[in-house]
């Protein structure tokens, strides 16, 4: 085997898990023991590995329970962890073992089956092996591929060679809920829009007076961030915005906000943006953040962090109705910002009225008094 996958299962399974988490920027919170994965993974921040709903963790918890085992044995073969095989059909309309993210049972079968892929191991499958369990294949080389396992050199990149194309991804990876964006892309914004205008004529409240009651704004927190592999300016970001899985959320931060003042935070995001591609990748909400005039300084808009993900952001004194489904950037938003501002207490207001969770909780930046450029 090579130095890589030559030690026992569980050095190397930690190897794999702490390769990724500093490859996502979370180096200084290395995982140490395979018996307390799951309270550590979650002190490091990257609460997402554990699955982001109940049925999620509750399945990443039975495979860790496997893994206990394996560990007890020394030896992923001696465990009840499935088989290379089981695992290829079970991949065969999913991109990841648990849910529409990277978890730890993804890391932990990618430990337990690099050795089939690793050319100086014995168990190395050649390029018909590989076309045999071709799902499996096509996983193993996603997961090689993410970008926090390419930002670390822990675990070396496997060259792989099958001769003939795998098949593609069966499901597109996205952040959020890729078909009601589809969906309200193409016929929520056209309805919004008629209503819009109606509403105008009607004297319905929704008129201009009330341009926000169009935007999205939803409490958020941002579970997992890393810089964008092909962009030096942009953070992608896994945000909970109250959903079944976390938003991917592209962001231009780097220059204003370190990154471990991103892990974590508690953020507004605008859900109802039209999603867009940034750098190559899809992007399906926005972190609203206030800037000095000259865009030299750039905070974050703030809940408080007890909010719970998900909360609506409501403006006090007025009654909103629904937002429209999807809005472009250029349209609504741009007339619901141009009213947003910072009072000269920090607090983020509407027309001179606060903006507060459903909750009841102001929001609130952390030094640009007097702003008035939200977005």
């Amino acid at each position: 085997m090579s130095s890589t996958a030559s030690t026992d299962f569980p050095t190397f399974l930690l190897t794999v898990i702490n390769a990724y988490i500093s490859g996502a920027g979370n180096g200084d919170n290395a995982i140490k023991s395979t018996a307390t994965l799951e309270d550590d993974v979650g002190t490091a921040g990257m609460n997402t590995l554990l699955g982001t709903s109940k049925s999620n963790r509750h399945a990443v918890s039975k495979v860790l329970a496997s893994v206990h085992a394996a560990c007890e044995a020394e030896a992923a073969d001696a465990a009840p962890l499935a088989s290379a095989d089981e695992i290829n059909d079970e991949l065969a309309m999913a991109n990841y073992l648990v849910g529409t993210s990277l978890t730890l049972a993804d890391l932990v079968y990618f430990a337990k089956v690099f050795p089939l892929y690793d050319p100086s191991c014995e168990s190395v499958l050649d390029a018909a092996g590989m076309r045999a369990k071709a799902n499996l294949t096509r996983w193993f080389d996603f997961i090689q591929h993410t970008p926090a396992m390419l930002a670390s050199d822990a675990v070396p990149t496997i060259a792989i060679n099958v001769a003939t194309p795998l098949p593609s991804l069966p499901v597109k990876v996205v952040g959020g809920a890729p078909e009601s964006g589809k969906k309200g892309g193409k016929k929520g914004g056209k309805k919004g829009g008629k209503k819009g205008g109606d509403g105008g004529k009607k004297g319905n409240a929704t008129g201009p007076e009330h341009a926000i009651e169009r935007i999205e704004l939803r409490v958020g927190r941002i579970v997992e961030c890393i810089k964008h592999p092909d962009a030096d300016k942009l953070y992608l970001e896994k945000i909970d915005v109250g959903e079944d899985e976390p938003r991917t959320v592209i962001s231009g931060l780097v220059d204003f906000i370190p990154l471990e003042q991103m892990i974590g935070a508690t953020v507004v995001c605008v859900c109802n943006l039209k999603p867009s591609k940034l750098v190559g990748i899809m992007s399906y909400a926005m972190v609203l953040c206030a800037s000095n005039d000259d865009h030299t300084v750039v905070e974050l808009v703030k809940p408080p962090a007890t909010a719970t993900p998900g909360e609506r952001i409501l403006v006090e004194g007025l009654t909103l109705g629904e937002p429209v489904k999807v809005v472009k950037k250029s349209k609504f938003f741009t007339a619901a910002t141009a009213d947003l501002a910072i009072t000269a207490d920090l607090v983020a207001t509407y027309k001179g009225n606060r903006l507060l969770t459903e909750s009841g909780a102001q929001l609130v930046v952390d030094s640009l008094a007097g702003s008035t450029h939200l977005s």
